[in-house]
């Protein structure tokens, strides 16, 4: 197995890298053999997307997106088990992403990434420190505040 390392276009990049929970499920819709990276797009948030343009070993064109949710459903079919999974990790409070891969045209939703970033212990402190010097601070996550 080969490591997982950063890619640039005309490079191999072995997606067989070491174990972490994020690499397992976006490797679950990646080739196992190495592929040439053709184009990277890093992430834009006009369309809230990053795309690689891959080209398989034998010849097959693969096509990575990785972005908002909803954005992703754009160049693939969200399914309604997917679906269901994003309104509940959202109601829980997490940021997450949506992830596809496939030939170009043929973009299948492969899975969803969540990230959880609670308040720090000091965080209730600290604001209340804010509103004694007369500043009014608001949450600006989804209109949640999980200090109250």
């Amino acid at each position: 197995m080969g490591q997982s390392r950063s890619i640039s276009p005309g490079h191999e990049y072995d997606l067989t890298g070491p174990n972490d929970q994020i690499a397992d499920k976006l490797r679950q819709g990646a080739p196992r053999e190495p592929v040439t990276m053709l184009r990277f797009t890093p992430f834009d948030p006009a369309p809230k997307m990053a795309e690689v343009i891959a080209i398989h070993h034998d010849g097959r064109e693969l096509r990575v997106v990785k972005g908002a949710p909803a954005a992703v459903a754009t160049v693939a079919l969200m399914t309604r088990e997917i679906d269901a999974e994003l309104q509940r990790l959202d109601a829980a409070g997490y940021r997450t992403l949506g992830v596809t891969c496939g030939p170009s045209g043929k973009l299948a939703f492969i899975g969803l990434i969540a990230f959880g970033d609670p308040p720090g212990a000091d965080s209730r402190a600290l604001l209340a420190q804010l509103q004694s010097l007369g500043l009014r601070c608001v949450s600006t996550d989804k209109d949640r505040d999980p200090l109250r």
